[in-house]
């Protein structure tokens, strides 16, 4: 198993947003995946619904990087989030510090012509990381084959 591509991406959270204000319903269907959809509608808050945008927009430019030259298609990627497998002799070790959040991690999830893509490819393993800092929002995909 090795490392088939790294991507990267960051963004300026208020410009996505005001995208979508714009644009409306049509913005969110050229790069949103029909389950983002729903959750974004179900967020209250324009600060909420911004880092959402925000976040989504940076995963995807950054899995487009880590695809290297191939092409994807924006609505086929999306984020799920799943509980992290640990064995037990690690779970149950008082030794270590606590954990957080049940030990849910993102990672991303593959639809039609993308979800081909990385098979052919040979994609394993998806690995995601996202943060917020004031205007910006940043992610990082690596995919390993």
């Amino acid at each position: 198993m090795g490392i088939y591509g790294i991507g990267v991406d960051l963004v300026k959270t208020v410009r996505v947003h005001q995208t979508y204000r714009v644009y409306g319903d049509r913005f969110l269907k050229r790069f949103l995946h029909p389950k983002e959809i729903d959750h974004f509608k179900k967020l209250c808050g324009t600060e909420n619904q911004a880092q959402f945008l925000a976040s989504r927009w940076a995963v995807k430019e950054a899995t487009l990087k880590a695809f290297k030259s191939w092409r994807i298609i924006f609505p086929e990627v999306l984020i799920v989030k799943e509980p992290l497998a640990l064995p037990d002799h690690i779970l149950n070790n008082r030794a270590l510090p606590p954990r957080k959040e049940a030990n849910v991690v993102p990672r991303l999830a593959f639809d039609g012509a993308t979800l081909a893509l990385s098979k052919a490819i040979g994609i394993q393993h998806t690995h995601v990381s996202l943060s917020h800092d004031g205007e910006y929002t940043i992610a990082k995909v690596l995919l390993e084959d």
